[in-house]
């Protein structure tokens, strides 16, 4: 035991460097395969014979693919059902061992038959059988076991059948391990493109067609060579990531998680530059084998189907449907002729594009193979070609019929085609910004924001009211330029990766290829501009008071023109929606409708798109009235109204204003200081409605609570009435102890009344409590940034925190500002993921805004202090 230990440690220290894992994975097994013998050969006596009894390696053991803690899967073939009884003492006398070495082993003890029978119930089982690999033993029983096994896959009526159980055993490990390649923390062995589709690859060319190595499915036609040399190297890249995967976790680990991708983009030798970090050019050389390894499967598998269903069949139930010379429509997909078809008529490439957007239905995997094959042809000429041009359009801006399967749409297949023919777009391929908040790499991003602007056209996104037509349809309809819409929701991001501002850089490309696309001055000028401003509606919806005469004017100036309001509000949609699915909501929604609606009607100076918020809040206002009209008097129920501010009715709906009235009633009623109420949402978070007196400080004071039980802030909408009645509304995580948590949120409660009466230092039991609060690590530690305008509000110095999420912040902040004797007016409290962005409009404790230079550099520095302490 002492020395296979000595030997595997020797082996780690020996390999721990960049590009090892693959040889470490060949070492390995065959240190294991040694010390297996020597337990054989000790529990057997030296130079026994055991008949009846054969050793096999099984799964990543077999195919040799081992890792510093993978698991150690052995298969124990025994002739008969009495040899297992016989040989139970030795394969007990080799097992112990290994145990007690802490290998994770995977034992199974069978027959050929009973092997048989547990790959006929269990496909996953008969895909670690295909990867055996005989050790010790009989070698004629193994001998014996393999030809059964490949005589059981041979016969013809469970060829299609065993196609069938891999293809639903990939579609369900994708499905279980996340259906887009891209995700932020990939599984680098069960994901998408990860070394499981490799070995699907394999099990395929083994099971099927009774092929030693996949380098035969080249000669057979199922694969390009350059095909294989991709699934070589990719092998290789992951082998060496799952490595030092396990070597920096310390055990058996095949999630690529945040906090580990620095450290192993370091160990493989990824260094920062002027323009990305180490950790995003590593993942975006992950993310470029992963599609790779995604796309070979994908054609490897429709390959395959072809082979077992053959076009005669096809044609037996769906007629083949010519759309032009070398275009068609076959088995549901589009069809390019063939490589002359191609050759002879480039544009059909563009074609098949255009085909698969208007109609709905999927491009084949073979035209696929097609188009990336045949990518030299898109050359100069072939992009300034008026008539691919115009193909590019049509595709760019053509909305499928409702019935269509669309999932496609947005997978980025046809990016290759697209990167070439648009060469910017290259420069944003497989590129990953390394945060919590962007899902998807950039150029995947880039289709998905085409196809989330495509969903509104079809009005498959969320309608404001069920049954009328969505404010987006209707913005989108007015749209005069849709070209220049659809072009800049697939360039908007072609800035990233080539430094700060990607905005401004990505708009400075549009100028060129608005030349070799033909288009007008206007429409690359607009293009240009809804690029460099697809960010602004979203940040000054967010962060900014939208009851603030003087802020819509000056967005108005800015933007300058109805047409170009229209597209950068359905970009700003689109590019959220495309983002992840934490980044826009109803409540961030409804503030872009209403900045929509509000801009509009500046620059028309007109009410027809601007009363869509008067048309808002009076529909509002005659929900609230009719819900309390069995509870409240009228004349009460107006009294409330009048005294809620604009900003508060453009932010809350119907339900929200009649509980809050009646809450705000039963406070006036009973006398009591402050009323609490709880609301878990379905979203997983909780919603904590506060009324108490205002008073400076409250916020700060409610945010401590949370703090010293343990719970933290998600955003927080706050809001003083006329009658001097503060109203704080905080989306929170649930309270850590999820099985006490009404008692929990009864003690939160209590203690709320306590600070709010005097009868609890604040400070001093934070200070008890500090020790114990945990600031997490984010995923990318950005300096913070304290922003302090005095030019946006007339009334209000708003303050602009930029920082990461951790336990406690806003009390940190909230606190430093009212020391600084601050009043906060209104708080917009945002946190996206790891991502926080805090405005407070503010005023001192004399109602007057902040000018002194003096007191708003003390500000900035009080605030850099307390975020860095």
């Amino acid at each position: 035991m002492e020395n296979f230990l000595f030997h595997r440690d020797a082996l780690l220290n020996e390999h721990r460097g960049p590009r090892q894992g693959v040889a470490f994975a060949i070492k390995y097994a065959k240190l294991m395969d040694r010390h297996l013998r020597d337990l054989y050969e000790a529990a057997a006596g030296d130079g026994a014979r055991t008949p009846g009894l054969a050793l096999a390696a099984l799964g990543g053991y077999g195919r040799g693919e081992m890792s510093p803690h993978s698991d150690v899967d052995l298969l124990f073939l025994t002739a008969t059902n009495k040899d297992q009884e016989t040989y139970k003492p030795l394969i007990e006398a080799m097992l112990y061992p290994l145990w007690d070495l802490k290998l994770d082993v995977g034992q199974a003890v069978r027959t050929p038959s009973q092997c048989l029978e547990m790959g006929h119930e269990d496909f996953a089982t008969l895909s670690t059988q295909l990867d055996s690999r005989f050790l010790l033993g009989d070698v004629a029983l193994f001998a014996e076991f393999t030809e059964k096994l490949y005589r059981y896959l041979g016969a013809k009526p469970r060829k299609k059948a065993f196609f069938d159980n891999l293809s639903e055993f990939v579609e369900s490990r994708h499905q279980k391990h996340g259906q887009s390649p891209y995700l932020l923390e990939p599984n680098v062995k069960e994901g998408q493109g990860g070394l499981r589709d490799m070995h699907a690859i394999r099990w395929a060319a083994m099971g099927l067609y009774d092929f030693s190595e996949v380098e035969d499915m080249v000669a057979k036609g199922f694969l390009a060579n350059d095909r294989l040399r991709d699934l070589e190297e990719a092998r290789a890249f992951m082998t060496d990531l799952r490595h030092h995967l396990h070597l920096l976790a310390g055990r058996k680990t095949d999630t690529l998680t945040f906090d580990l991708q620095v450290d192993v983009a370091k160990h493989l030798s990824y260094d920062d530059d002027g323009h990305l970090a180490g950790v995003e050019k590593f993942m975006q050389d992950y993310y470029t084998r992963v599609y790779k390894t995604k796309s070979t499967l994908d054609y490897f598998l429709s390959r395959v189907r072809e082979d077992l269903i053959p076009l005669r069949i096809w044609k037996m139930t769906q007629r083949p449907r010519r759309v032009e010379r070398g275009l068609s429509i076959l088995r549901g997909q589009i069809e390019l002729g063939g490589r002359d078809d191609v050759r002879d008529r480039p544009i059909l490439m563009m074609r098949a594009w255009e085909i698969s957007s208007s109609s709905g239905l999927p491009i084949s995997q073979r035209s696929l193979e097609l188009i990336r094959t045949n990518l030299d042809l898109v050359d100069d000429d072939y992009r300034t070609n008026p008539q691919v041009i115009k193909s590019f359009l049509k595709a760019l801006c053509a909305v499928p019929p409702k019935r269509a399967k669309t999932d496609h749409l947005d997978a980025g297949q046809t990016l290759p085609l697209l990167e070439a023919f648009i060469p910017e777009l290259a420069g944003v391929k497989a590129q990953v910004q390394h945060d919590a908040y962007h899902v998807f790499t950039v150029d995947v991003h880039l289709m998905r924001t085409l196809w989330e602007l495509k969903k509104i056209a079809l009005e498959l996104g969320d309608s404001s009211e069920p049954g009328e037509t969505s404010f987006e349809r209707q913005v989108f309809e007015a749209v005069q330029d849709k070209e220049a819409l659809f072009l800049a929701a697939l360039l908007h991001d072609i800035g990233k990766g080539k430094g700060s501002d990607h905005a401004r850089l990505g708009a400075d490309m549009i100028p060129r290829i608005g030349w070799r696309l033909g288009l007008s001055e206007r429409t690359t000028d607009t293009i240009r501009f809804v690029i460099l401003e697809h960010l602004f509606l979203v940040r000054t919806a967010t962060r900014r008071d939208l009851t603030e005469e003087k802020l819509i004017v000056n967005c108005a100036r800015r933007i300058g023109d109805v047409d170009r309001l229209n597209m950068l509000f359905l970009l700003t949609m689109a590019d959220s929606r495309a983002t992840g699915s934490e980044v826009m909501n109803h409540w961030k929604a409804s503030l872009l409708r209403d900045l929509h609606a509000k801009i509009h009607r500046v620059l028309t100076r007109s009410d027809l798109v601007g009363r869509e918020t008067t048309r808002r809040t009076d529909k509002l206002l005659i929900q609230v009235a009719k819900r309390l009209e069995d509870k409240l008097p009228s004349a009460e129920v107006d009294a409330h109204l009048e005294k809620m501010s604009a900003h508060y009715l453009s932010v809350m709906d119907a339900d929200a204003v009649v509980r809050h009235i009646l809450l705000e009633r039963d406070m006036a009623k009973t006398g009591k200081p402050l009323i609490w109420e709880v609301e878990a949402k379905d979203d997983g978070y909780c919603e904590v409605t506060i009324l108490a007196e205002d008073r400076p400080g409250l916020l700060s004071r409610m945010a401590g609570l949370f703090t010293i039980h343990h719970i933290n802030i998600l955003g927080a909408q706050v809001f003083t009435r006329a009658s001097n009645i503060a109203l704080d509304v905080f989306q929170v995580e649930h309270p850590p102890d999820r099985v006490y948590e009404d008692e929990t949120w009864e003690k939160v409660k209590t203690d709320a009344l306590k600070v709010l009466t005097g009868q609890m230092a604040l400070d001093f039991r934070l200070a008890q409590k500090r020790p114990l609060l945990k600031r997490t690590k984010p995923v990318t530690q950005k300096p913070d940034n304290v922003v302090v305008d005095v030019e946006t509000s007339d009334f209000y110095t708003i303050v602009e925190v930029y920082t990461y999420d951790r336990l406690g912040l806003l009390y940190e902040i909230t606190k430093a500002l009212y020391d600084l004797q601050l009043s906060i007016y209104i708080a917009k409290i945002s946190t996206q993921v790891e991502q926080v962005v805090d405005v407070f409009y503010v005023k001192d404790f004399f109602g007057q805004k902040l000018t002194d230079s003096e007191q708003i550099q003390e500000l900035k520095d009080a605030l850099y202090f307390t975020l860095a302490r």
